[in-house]
């Protein structure tokens, strides 16, 4: 089973929502998402905000957060995820922070981009490392962010 399907399907049987926003992936975590039977149940819907600009303008982001991290910072990927949670009503928020690109291939000891998950119990942070090319790497985000929110769920740290 695709971590897509496990997540709908865990949602589901608990009565949860979801709520995601993108920078790195466009979009690819909300396809998955609605490519799974019975999605609208618990998916509230996500945003895609590929720039600093529009994740400051669309979730009221302080601009000192990019001052660091260039837009990949695993305070940033936590801020997305809390303040989608929030102007979505969900019971999680997901997050992908945009992929640092030619800096994380020049240094493979940097993560190139942050997944968060926020939830009642607070937030959480996790970086992802560049493996692959650009859509190997896109997917591998992806299903990070998924793979956190499923550990969630299940009651794991």
């Amino acid at each position: 089973d695709e971590l897509e399907n496990v997540v709908v399907r865990q949602l589901n049987a608990e009565g949860q929502t979801l709520a995601t926003v993108e920078s790195g992936t466009g979009g690819l975590l909300s396809h998955r998402l609605t490519s799974v039977r019975e999605y609208e149940r618990c998916y509230l819907g996500g945003l895609i905000l590929p720039s600093e600009t529009s994740q400051q303008r669309e979730l009221s982001l302080d601009a000192a957060l990019f001052a660091d991290g260039g837009g990949t910072s695993a305070k940033i990927a936590e801020e997305l995820a809390v303040r989608c949670r929030a102007r979505l009503q969900a019971d999680f928020g997901l997050a992908v922070t945009r992929d640092r690109e030619r800096a994380a291939i020049d240094d493979p000891s940097q993560p190139a981009a942050f997944v968060a998950l926020a939830a009642d119990q607070g937030v959480r942070a996790t970086p992802v490392h560049r493996i692959g090319n650009r859509a190997i790497h896109r997917s591998r985000t992806v299903k990070t962010a998924l793979n956190l929110l499923r550990l969630h769920l299940l009651g794991e740290p």
